[in-house]
């Protein structure tokens, strides 16, 4: 189950460099990859242990979604902080690919942001995100994503923010 198996060498080379992880996939992250229609686009849900390698699995699935379609992916998380660091972690994934990282977080969001051809990845939180859905709904042009994933998917349940996300995953219904 090598990573290099699921993306192109240079990206996944990237992804060796950076990381402390070595190129093996756990048993379950190899398993959740070949289920009917994953690799394809098609939903998935999952969870696992923390540290247990669930954003391996979604950085998979985003950067072979980019790669397949040429269209951005959207990252929702919940706090700024990971956004900021994830932005920076895909900014590296991005570089063989020439593309780039929009960040929608915290004081990051202009009225005039667009997906440019360049885009790669939008991190955003979820509240941004709310806005960025809403965008491309009202232009009908929610098709410009590639895929959408949600991390923390359990912030639903938040008492402050939880409706904003549930909103949000209503709306892409």
């Amino acid at each position: 189950h090598d990573l290099r198996a699921y993306l192109p060498g240079d990206v996944a080379e990237v992804y060796l460099s950076s990381t402390m992880k070595g190129a093996n996939l756990y048993e379950w992250q190899a398993e959740a990859l070949a289920l009917p229609g994953v690799l394809q686009g098609g939903n998935f849900v999952y969870s696992a242990p923390t540290s247990g390698g669930k954003s391996l699995v979604a950085d998979v699935l985003m950067l072979r979604s980019i790669i397949a379609s040429g269209r951005p992916a959207m990252l929702v998380l919940p706090f700024v902080s990971l956004c900021a660091e994830k932005a920076a972690h895909y900014q590296r994934l991005l570089a063989p690919l020439k593309k780039e990282v929009c960040e929608a977080y915290g004081a990051k969001l202009s009225q005039q942001m667009t997906i440019g051809p360049n885009t790669g990845i939008i991190v955003c939180t979820i509240e941004k995100a709310n806005i960025l859905v809403n965008r491309l709904l009202a232009a009908q042009a929610l098709d410009t994503l590639s895929c959408l994933v949600v991390d923390e998917l359990h912030m639903v349940g938040d008492q402050e923010r939880g409706y904003q996300l549930e909103l949000l995953l209503t709306k892409l219904m």
